[in-house]
Parts: C-alpha cells; sequence; structure tokens
C-alpha cells in the first residue's frame, strides 16, 4: 500500500492575516478564508491554516513544505521581496540546491531544485 499524493498539510497560526499576506507574497493563491481556516495553493498542493489562540502550546515544528522551483530565481526575487532566508542558496551533498524561510508562525519552509 502506498500513499497517490499528499492533498495538503495543516498548520497552526495565531495571526491569520499575517500568514495569508506572507504566502501570497510568495505567489501562493489564496482559495478559501474565513477567518478561522485559510488554503492555499501553489498548481495543485494545498496547505491549510488553522487559527488557534496565542496559548496553544502543541508543537510548531511541523513538517517541512519542500517545493521544487527555479530555486536561484526564487531565492533572488525572495530576497528582493524583503523576506530573510533562514540559510542562503547552497548545494546539498545529495546534489540538490535550496534555501530555507520560516514563515511568521515559525515553521520552516524549504525550497528546492532537484539536482540536474
Amino acid at each position: 500500500m502506498k500513499p497517490k499524493s499528499i492533498s495538503a498539510l495543516v498548520y497552526k497560526v495565531i495571526d491569520m492575516n499575517k500568514t495569508i499576506k506572507f504566502y501570497e507574497g510568495l505567489g501562493f493563491r489564496v482559495d478559501k478564508n474565513d477567518g478561522r481556516i485559510a488554503v492555499v495553493y501553489v498548481n495543485w498542493f494545498s496547505a491549510e491554516f488553522h487559527l488557534v489562540n496565542d496559548i496553544d502550546e502543541s508543537p510548531k515544528d511541523g513538517p517541512l513544505v519542500l517545493v521544487s522551483v527555479d530555486v536561484e530565481k526564487f531565492y533572488e526575487e525572495t530576497v528582493k521581496a524583503g523576506y530573510k532566508p533562514e540559510s542562503e542558496l547552497q548545494k546539498t551533498v545529495n546534489g540538490r540546491t535550496e534555501f530555507s524561510l520560516r514563515d511568521p508562525n515559525g515553521y520552516l519552509m524549504v525550497f528546492f531544485e532537484k539536482k540536474k
């Protein structure tokens, strides 16, 4: 047995407006936002954000969001737009070129391009 695909990642957030603005700035498309739950897409892949109060102490180090892009161009555009990546563009030991960025809620995102 094997999963067919990933349909969404779900994240807890305490500031929905800041979260949506962050992801829209990176090119994600907002599909739904009722103030309590928001869904954003890149192509068919989605992430869901659920609003929680600021005393929710459940883990915030959820899964990594891995996005395959023209990573060098995306890195330059990200920095130019005022985002502050957690790591510079780098080649990993397995041959991928990647950089990481944290969203306003502390979730780590890794943007990569498959090795050529």
